[in-house]
């Protein structure tokens, strides 16, 4: 059963991250979901994954909100990471700055439970209590508790 809160953890949420630039964004999302997980999963593989989907478009969802993804045939279930910028880093050329980024693996061969698995992110994303409530937040913890807060079965 696929809930946000088994799909990230907060030993994969960073807060106050000094990073300039949308690479080094994406080599920590990288990092920091591969680190955790017991998938033999090389973080420059997942990396170059993240760069493929974002060659196909932006995953800038606004309001200074990206939500990098990759699709990996090496796993059956979600997983997130989160990183919470201390400056805003100029993400894709035409779009705003970006502070906020939601890492996501998704398995390959799974496109329901994609889907499903975006739309719970940004469904809380798009919620103005719960936006307001992750912006103000300034520790891993309480932006665990703000994603899990209400959490619902995903479906696949």
């Amino acid at each position: 059963m696929n809930k946000l809160s088994s799909i990230l953890s907060p030993d994969r949420i960073l807060v106050d991250c000094a990073i300039t630039s949308k690479k080094r964004a994406l080599e920590l999302l990288s990092k920091l979901l591969t680190e955790d997980l017991e998938h033999d999963i090389d973080y420059q593989d997942l990396l170059a994954a993240f760069v493929k989907r974002e060659n196909l478009g932006s995953t800038v969802i606004g309001k200074g909100i990206a939500i990098p993804h990759a699709r990996l045939a090496e796993i059956s279930e979600a997983y997130a990471a989160i990183i919470k910028l201390y400056e805003p880093i100029t993400y894709d050329d035409q779009e705003e700055p970006v502070d906020l980024l939601i890492g996501i693996i998704l398995p390959e061969n799974n496109s329901e439970l994609s889907l499903n698995v975006l739309k719970a992110f940004a469904s809380k994303l798009k919620n103005p209590d719960c936006y307001n409530k992750i912006q103000a937040s300034n520790d891993a913890h309480t932006l665990y508790q703000i994603f899990t807060q209400d959490d619902e079965t995903i479906t696949s």
